[in-house]
């Protein structure tokens, strides 16, 4: 089912009175399951920061806005910075937000989370149900490793692969028609955020038995009836009087379960303090030369200076191939990650992905 008509049609409801926002962003942080998570892992990262200097958080994909909202009103010293690529999401939410106390620590922007323009670094990146619609979710990663400040964390909460969006079975169609993918592997989703330079440090499965059985009488079949007729909205405070009670000891006892499996996958990793060498943009050319085997040999532009353990992203890359009858790199090469390092053997790898990491040293530049 087509599932962005319904929730805009209730986000559109809710703006007509702050307290009816109140009243959605209080029943999403009840019934979704998801937000038990993110703000149980919200507190404890912002919690444990030092007070030295306000926290700056990046509600990446705000949508209705009750995670910038939340943080705003838990920590009076965090700004919050929330984007999305819809601007009537961004405009209710702010209309909501102004008449706030918080107003004046969150400010809400349009912004491609492929290609982000949001300037960090940031101590916490919230991506909530964000990653399942994004195609390049590569790209993503790599943009929130270079927003974070070496430290920071990113919390992702997206589907599993294990029946998330409700695909039990090959074939099945995703219960959200807008999904992208129907979920992530916990070992694929970790291997994507070390690809971008961020280290996973905690990841659980969500929607357990537990949870997955009050996803669908919380969730799924209220959207269910809505989707069908909007006047089914009358039944539901009476549907939920009675599901309620059931629904919210279902999604306690998810929480407090170490799953083995479950439809949801949520995730924290963080960009290791040891990057603190890392530039956010480039501050080049400088020219490298790297020997990828004896057959090999590519002339690499560098968009870094040459320091040791500086990892930068090339924009451009030029490549020749003196003796070799068999391979073929594809070129032009474009936004090739690599990790610039002093001694040490050349990395020896039959082809380049925008993902590898290949060990360079330096030399002059060919004339």
């Amino acid at each position: 089912m087509k599932y962005d008509p319904i929730k805009d049609r209730l986000g559109d409801l809710a703006s007509r009175h702050p307290l009816l926002q109140r009243l959605l962003f209080g029943l999403l942080n009840l019934l979704f399951l998801r937000a038990w998570y993110v703000r149980r892992e919200v507190r404890r990262l912002l919690g444990a920061r030092p007070g030295d200097r306000p926290a700056r958080v990046l509600d990446a994909g705000t949508g209705f806005g009750q995670y910038a909202y939340f943080v705003a009103r838990t920590f009076p010293d965090a700004q919050v910075r929330a984007v999305d690529v819809k601007r009537e999401y961004l405009e209710r939410a702010r209309a909501f937000v102004d008449q706030t106390p918080q107003a004046d620590r969150v400010d809400w922007a349009i912004d491609d989370l492929t290609a982000l323009q949001s300037e960090g670094p940031f101590d916490l990146i919230l991506a909530v149900d964000v990653m399942e619609h994004i195609p390049d979710d590569e790209a993503v990663f790599e943009h929130f490793e270079r927003v974070l400040r070496p430290g920071g964390h990113v919390i992702i909460n997206t589907p599993s692969d294990q029946g998330g969006s409700d695909v039990q079975d090959e074939g099945d169609e995703s219960f959200i028609g807008e999904h992208v993918r129907e979920g992530y592997g916990r070992a694929e989703l970790a291997d994507k955020l070390r690809a971008a330079g961020l280290e996973p440090v905690r990841g659980l499965y969500t929607y357990g038995p537990y949870g997955a059985a009050a996803w669908r009488g919380l969730i799924k079949w209220p959207m269910q009836m809505l989707g069908a007729t909007w006047a089914s909205l009358l039944a539901l405070p009476f549907y939920y009087a009675a599901a309620l009670p059931l629904g919210l000891l279902l999604n306690a006892t998810d929480v407090k379960r170490d799953n083995a499996r479950g439809t949801g996958l949520f995730m924290v990793a963080r960009r290791p303090p040891t990057h603190e060498s890392r530039n956010a943009g480039p501050v080049g050319p400088y020219p490298h030369r790297v020997f990828i085997s004896p057959l090999w040999r590519l002339d690499l532009h560098a968009l870094c200076p040459p320091n040791t353990g500086t990892i930068c992203r090339l924009r451009t890359a030029a490549h020749e191939v003196p003796r070799s009858p068999r391979r073929r790199l594809a070129s032009p090469i474009s936004s090739l990650r690599f990790c610039h390092e002093t001694g040490g053997s050349p990395a020896r790898t039959p082809t380049l992905r925008s993902s590898d990491h290949v060990l360079l040293t330096p030399t002059p530049a060919s004339p």
